[in-house]
């Protein structure tokens, strides 16, 4: 079965990988419209960048993608991390921490 689960993963991970960018610029346009302030954000989290990085990783959109589909597929006890794409997954989520701190800056 983890071979299964694995081949279906690989089959689609371009289609995750987009699904994963929509919900990453959705995730972007609610933040940046939050109207957060600067000195607020450094408050919280040292500084700005460390603000954006607790709100992307912690309310991680890719991983949510990834579990939907893991239940669509029926698809038991498989984590993102297990996946060959995870550093596309981190990649993806770094450049939109720092496309919010650039606009920010």
């Amino acid at each position: 079965m983890e071979h299964f689960a694995e081949a279906t993963i690989e089959k689609n991970t371009t289609h995750l990988l987009t699904q994963m960018e929509n919900r990453l610029r959705k995730q972007k346009h609610e933040l940046v419209s939050g109207g957060w302030d600067k000195k607020f954000m450094i408050e919280q989290e040292g500084s700005v960048e460390g603000f954006f990085e607790q709100c992307v990783f912690g309310d991680d959109v890719c991983k949510e993608v990834f579990a939907e589909f893991i239940k669509v597929n029926k698809l038991d006890d498989f984590d993102i991390v297990d996946t060959s794409f995870i550093d596309d997954v981190r990649d993806l989520q770094h450049t939109l921490i720092g496309e919010l701190v650039e606009e920010y800056a």
